[in-house]
Protein backbone atom coordinates (compact mmCIF):
# COMPACT_ATOMS: atom_id res chain seq x y z
CA UNK A 1 0.00 0.00 0.00
CA UNK A 2 1.57 3.41 -0.76
CA UNK A 3 1.60 6.03 1.30
CA UNK A 4 -1.71 8.36 0.24
CA UNK A 5 -3.61 5.39 0.44
CA UNK A 6 -2.59 4.94 4.20
CA UNK A 7 -3.41 8.28 4.87
CA UNK A 8 -6.48 8.11 3.39
CA UNK A 9 -7.55 5.14 5.27
CA UNK A 10 -6.59 6.91 8.48
CA UNK A 11 -8.48 10.09 8.33
CA UNK A 12 -11.48 9.28 5.55
CA UNK A 13 -13.46 7.98 9.42
CA UNK A 14 -12.56 11.15 10.83
CA UNK A 15 -13.80 13.74 7.97
CA UNK A 16 -17.02 11.78 8.11
CA UNK A 17 -17.39 13.16 11.79
CA UNK A 18 -17.20 16.69 10.68
CA UNK A 19 -19.26 16.16 7.29
CA UNK A 20 -16.08 16.71 5.34
CA UNK A 21 -15.02 14.50 1.97
CA UNK A 22 -11.27 14.05 1.47
CA UNK A 23 -10.99 15.59 -1.59
CA UNK A 24 -7.10 14.49 -2.77
CA UNK A 25 -3.38 13.07 -1.06
CA UNK A 26 -0.44 14.61 -2.66
CA UNK A 27 2.89 13.22 -1.07
CA UNK A 28 6.34 14.68 -2.09
CA UNK A 29 9.10 16.51 -1.24
CA UNK A 30 8.94 15.90 2.48
CA UNK A 31 5.41 17.91 1.69
CA UNK A 32 1.70 16.08 2.73
CA UNK A 33 -0.87 18.02 1.16
CA UNK A 34 -4.28 16.91 1.97
CA UNK A 35 -7.02 18.62 0.43
CA UNK A 36 -10.54 18.52 1.76
CA UNK A 37 -14.35 19.84 0.74
CA UNK A 38 -17.40 20.44 2.67
CA UNK A 39 -21.24 20.80 0.67
CA UNK A 40 -21.54 24.35 0.29
CA UNK A 41 -17.73 24.96 0.77
CA UNK A 42 -15.37 24.80 4.45
CA UNK A 43 -14.91 28.05 6.98
CA UNK A 44 -11.16 28.67 8.16
CA UNK A 45 -12.55 27.48 11.78
CA UNK A 46 -13.65 24.25 10.53
CA UNK A 47 -10.28 24.30 8.69
CA UNK A 48 -8.54 24.75 11.34
CA UNK A 49 -10.37 21.54 13.20
CA UNK A 50 -10.16 19.34 11.02
CA UNK A 51 -6.14 20.25 10.21
CA UNK A 52 -5.68 19.80 14.06
CA UNK A 53 -7.44 16.44 14.02
CA UNK A 54 -5.66 14.98 11.01
CA UNK A 55 -2.54 16.55 12.44
CA UNK A 56 -3.46 14.10 16.00
CA UNK A 57 -4.19 10.96 13.95
CA UNK A 58 -0.67 11.06 12.10
CA UNK A 59 1.51 11.43 15.33
CA UNK A 60 -0.50 8.71 17.00
CA UNK A 61 -0.19 6.44 13.51
CA UNK A 62 2.58 7.54 12.23
CA UNK A 63 2.64 6.25 8.26
CA UNK A 64 6.05 8.65 7.67
CA UNK A 65 8.94 7.95 9.62
CA UNK A 66 10.59 11.39 8.52
CA UNK A 67 10.27 15.11 9.21
CA UNK A 68 7.50 16.43 6.85
CA UNK A 69 5.27 19.12 6.47
CA UNK A 70 1.69 18.71 6.62
CA UNK A 71 -0.74 21.02 4.61
CA UNK A 72 -4.43 20.96 4.71
CA UNK A 73 -6.38 22.92 2.61
CA UNK A 74 -9.56 23.65 0.64
CA UNK A 75 -9.68 23.21 -3.04
CA UNK A 76 -10.69 26.61 -3.79
CA UNK A 77 -12.56 27.95 -6.80
CA UNK A 78 -10.13 26.55 -8.99
CA UNK A 79 -9.59 22.78 -8.85
CA UNK A 80 -6.88 20.45 -9.75
CA UNK A 81 -8.49 17.61 -11.46
CA UNK A 82 -5.82 14.00 -10.62
CA UNK A 83 -8.85 11.64 -10.25
CA UNK A 84 -11.61 9.99 -12.11
CA UNK A 85 -14.04 11.21 -9.34
CA UNK A 86 -12.61 14.92 -9.66
CA UNK A 87 -13.64 15.12 -12.78
CA UNK A 88 -17.23 13.36 -12.67
CA UNK A 89 -17.68 15.98 -9.52
CA UNK A 90 -16.70 19.10 -11.89
CA UNK A 91 -19.79 18.31 -14.57
CA UNK A 92 -20.73 21.21 -15.73
CA UNK A 93 -17.74 22.97 -15.04
CA UNK A 94 -15.62 24.88 -16.85
CA UNK A 95 -12.07 23.63 -17.56
CA UNK A 96 -8.87 23.54 -18.81
CA UNK A 97 -6.76 19.98 -20.05
CA UNK A 98 -3.23 20.19 -20.87
CA UNK A 99 -2.69 16.86 -23.25
CA UNK A 100 0.85 14.83 -22.92
CA UNK A 101 2.07 16.22 -26.33
CA UNK A 102 3.29 19.34 -23.79
CA UNK A 103 1.62 22.11 -26.56
CA UNK A 104 -2.39 21.54 -26.99
CA UNK A 105 -4.65 22.94 -24.37
CA UNK A 106 -8.21 22.17 -24.33
CA UNK A 107 -10.83 24.39 -22.64
CA UNK A 108 -14.85 23.73 -22.45
CA UNK A 109 -17.13 22.70 -20.08
CA UNK A 110 -17.15 19.09 -18.61
CA UNK A 111 -20.03 17.07 -19.62
CA UNK A 112 -19.41 13.50 -18.77
CA UNK A 113 -16.83 11.56 -17.45
CA UNK A 114 -16.04 7.79 -16.24
CA UNK A 115 -12.96 5.73 -15.19
CA UNK A 116 -11.32 5.88 -18.38
CA UNK A 117 -11.76 9.03 -19.98
CA UNK A 118 -13.15 12.73 -19.89
CA UNK A 119 -15.73 14.42 -22.37
CA UNK A 120 -15.08 18.32 -23.26
CA UNK A 121 -18.06 20.59 -25.03
CA UNK A 122 -14.83 22.63 -26.44
CA UNK A 123 -14.87 26.41 -26.20
CA UNK A 124 -11.13 26.64 -27.20
CA UNK A 125 -8.41 24.63 -28.54
CA UNK A 126 -4.72 26.15 -28.94
CA UNK A 127 -1.02 25.58 -28.00
CA UNK A 128 -0.17 26.86 -24.59
CA UNK A 129 3.54 27.55 -25.88
CA UNK A 130 2.47 29.59 -28.98
CA UNK A 131 -0.59 30.94 -27.86
CA UNK A 132 -2.58 30.24 -30.90
CA UNK A 133 -3.94 27.19 -32.14
CA UNK A 134 -1.94 23.77 -32.34
CA UNK A 135 -0.84 24.31 -35.93
CA UNK A 136 0.03 27.55 -34.87
CA UNK A 137 -2.84 30.02 -36.37
CA UNK A 138 -5.74 31.28 -34.90
CA UNK A 139 -7.79 30.11 -31.95
CA UNK A 140 -10.63 31.68 -33.40
CA UNK A 141 -10.04 29.86 -36.70
CA UNK A 142 -12.13 26.82 -36.57
CA UNK A 143 -9.94 25.48 -39.45
CA UNK A 144 -6.30 25.96 -37.47
CA UNK A 145 -7.72 24.58 -34.68
CA UNK A 146 -6.91 21.11 -35.46
CA UNK A 147 -10.45 20.82 -36.45
CA UNK A 148 -12.33 21.00 -33.31
CA UNK A 149 -14.18 24.18 -33.66
CA UNK A 150 -16.25 25.72 -30.87
CA UNK A 151 -18.93 23.49 -29.50
CA UNK A 152 -17.11 20.05 -30.72
CA UNK A 153 -17.28 17.47 -28.37
CA UNK A 154 -14.18 15.41 -27.29
CA UNK A 155 -13.71 12.91 -25.19
CA UNK A 156 -10.60 12.18 -23.49
CA UNK A 157 -8.92 9.51 -22.06
CA UNK A 158 -7.22 10.07 -19.00
CA UNK A 159 -3.46 8.39 -20.11
CA UNK A 160 -3.20 11.54 -22.62
CA UNK A 161 -4.08 14.45 -19.99
CA UNK A 162 -0.14 16.03 -18.73
CA UNK A 163 -2.34 18.28 -16.13
CA UNK A 164 -6.44 19.55 -16.00
CA UNK A 165 -8.45 22.21 -13.46
CA UNK A 166 -11.83 24.23 -13.26
CA UNK A 167 -11.99 27.42 -14.21
CA UNK A 168 -14.13 29.68 -12.46
CA UNK A 169 -16.32 32.12 -14.82
CA UNK A 170 -16.91 35.55 -13.29
CA UNK A 171 -20.19 36.34 -13.49
CA UNK A 172 -20.89 39.20 -16.38
CA UNK A 173 -20.14 42.61 -14.75
CA UNK A 174 -18.30 41.36 -11.94
CA UNK A 175 -13.94 42.35 -12.14
CA UNK A 176 -12.32 39.38 -10.82
CA UNK A 177 -9.95 40.06 -7.66
CA UNK A 178 -6.88 40.59 -7.85
CA UNK A 179 -5.02 37.53 -7.04
CA UNK A 180 -2.28 38.65 -4.96
CA UNK A 181 -4.22 40.19 -2.66
CA UNK A 182 -4.32 37.10 -0.57
CA UNK A 183 -3.12 37.81 3.44
CA UNK A 184 -1.62 35.64 5.71
CA UNK A 185 -2.32 35.03 9.43
CA UNK A 186 -1.39 33.09 12.57
CA UNK A 187 2.12 31.73 14.07
CA UNK A 188 5.14 31.29 12.50
CA UNK A 189 4.55 29.34 8.55
CA UNK A 190 7.26 27.19 8.89
CA UNK A 191 5.76 25.31 11.68
CA UNK A 192 2.22 24.99 13.57
CA UNK A 193 -0.61 27.50 13.48
CA UNK A 194 -0.14 29.68 10.38
CA UNK A 195 -3.20 29.55 7.65
CA UNK A 196 -3.89 31.56 4.08
CA UNK A 197 -6.73 32.97 3.45
CA UNK A 198 -7.55 33.51 -0.58
CA UNK A 199 -8.45 31.00 -3.25
CA UNK A 200 -8.31 28.24 -0.80
CA UNK A 201 -7.09 28.20 2.47
CA UNK A 202 -4.40 26.10 4.48
CA UNK A 203 -2.77 24.98 7.48
CA UNK A 204 0.82 24.19 7.85
CA UNK A 205 2.51 21.86 10.15
CA UNK A 206 6.42 20.80 10.11
CA UNK A 207 6.12 17.12 11.79
CA UNK A 208 8.50 15.14 13.05
CA UNK A 209 8.54 10.97 14.03
CA UNK A 210 6.01 11.15 17.04
CA UNK A 211 6.14 14.53 17.25
CA UNK A 212 3.69 17.03 19.86
CA UNK A 213 0.51 17.62 18.56
CA UNK A 214 1.39 21.98 18.04
CA UNK A 215 3.89 20.14 15.10
CA UNK A 216 6.93 21.74 16.62
CA UNK A 217 10.16 20.18 16.22
CA UNK A 218 10.70 17.02 18.68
Amino acid sequence: MNLENEVRILIEPLLEDFGVELFDIVWGGGRLKITVDAPGGIDTTLLSTVSRTISQELDIHDPIPSRYTLEVSSPGLERRLRRPEHYAKSIGCAATVKLTDGQTRLQGTIIDADQQSVTLKLSLKYAADLGGSADGGSADDDSASGGYPEGAVQTIPYAEIARAQTVFVWPAGREEPNRSGSHRQGGSPSRSGSHRQGGSSSQGNTHRRSSSIDGGAA
